[in-house]
């Protein structure tokens, strides 16, 4: 007998359910851009902020300068406490106020300045006679650019006119090949230790002039031939007795009376006659008496007080803009610090 087994083959079979998920359309530009506009938003606050800050700051410093500047103004008219502020009084700057007793206007003979402080009067000035330098002229010489065939030496300088003290002097060098303009240049070369100056004048067309000129007043040109040719006596400064042929201008002090003393100077710029005040001599004239009144400097405490009233007015405008209101009782565009504490 044969078995049979039967076999039964059993298939399984696996369904996959395919599950389809309804997902929402989000609008991702949309919600960025809105995210960007929210951050923007609080950055142009930021901003405004800022704009306004520098808006303010802007108005503290011009109201701060115009303070200082009213204060500034103020300064010179208050005359500060302690010594630092005593120099920016302007009642302590004096003028002098100049008179002349004779139909000469006063300022053609003299003028004068006055330091700060000096006591106030008045000072009667009577120029005798104004400080002058030497000057002496030379013979006439065809032509400035031409050899002029000297050849020789000579010591030229100064001397104080009252005494002769206080000399200088120095030798100057002259060749054959030199012309006039280089006898000029030869001289000038040596005017430091000289204290001469020389120039030539042109007369006309074929006539030069050598013109010797001392530096300073109340000084007399010396002068003495050396070695070789009279160059000087060649040139027409001197005569053949070794004189000066041609003096143009004589040495000469000042001399003036003040307040009725007659004293002397040296040179026409005065500041030790009178305390606080430098006198300056133009030209005398004999009987004319000057009175030189020392005052307040009526000009300048004028300045001054227009000064401080232009800087208080600035600044008070700047005040009544800043509380300026529109009809509604709102600040205005042009009322930075409206309502601020510090104002």
């Amino acid at each position: 007998m044969t078995d049979s087994v039967s076999s039964t083959t059993s298939t399984t079979t696996t369904t996959q359910t395919s599950y389809s998920q309804n997902r929402n359309d989000f609008d991702t530009d949309a919600l960025v851009e809105a995210a960007v506009a929210a951050k923007l938003a609080r950055a142009d606050t930021y901003e405004t902020r800022l704009s306004t800050n520098e808006v303010k700051i802007s108005a503290y410093q011009d109201l701060q300068d115009k303070l200082q500047t009213m204060l500034d103004s103020l300064d010179v008219l208050r005359s500060p406490s302690g010594t630092a502020g005593k120099s920016d009084d302007v009642f302590l700057d004096r003028t002098a106020y100049l008179t002349s007793s004779s139909s000469t206007d006063a300022d053609t003979m003299l003028s004068a300045t006055v330091a700060e402080g000096t006591d106030i009067g008045s000072h009667e000035i009577e120029i005798l006679q104004v400080a002058k330098a030497d000057k002496l002229g030379g013979g006439s010489v065809s032509n400035r650019s031409d050899d002029l065939g000297w050849s020789g030496s000579f010591t030229l300088g100064t001397s104080d006119v009252s005494d002769g003290g206080n000399a200088t002097s120095a030798t100057i060098a002259i060749t054959g090949a030199m012309s006039l303009d280089d006898i000029r240049d030869a001289i000038n070369a040596e005017t430091t230790a000289t204290g001469v100056a020389a120039s030539v004048i042109k007369v006309a067309d074929d006539d030069y002039r050598l013109v010797l000129t001392g530096n300073d007043t109340a000084r007399t040109i010396t002068a003495s031939a050396g070695s070789g040719d009279d160059v000087l006596t060649s040139s027409g400064i001197t005569a053949a007795d070794g004189s000066f042929a041609n003096r143009l201008q004589s040495a000469q002090v000042a001399r003036l009376k003040v307040d009725g003393v007659t004293i002397e100077r040296d040179g026409n710029d005065i500041d030790d006659a009178i305390d606080g005040v430098s006198l300056y001599l133009y030209k005398a004239e004999e009987g004319t008496s000057i009175t030189v009144e020392v005052d307040n400097d009526l000009s300048s405490i004028k300045a001054a007080i227009e000064t401080f009233v232009d800087a208080y007015n600035t600044f008070r405008d700047l005040i009544l803009t800043n509380q300026t209101t529109n009809a509604d009782g709102t600040a205005t565009d042009e009322a930075t610090l409206y309502g601020d504490s510090t104002v």
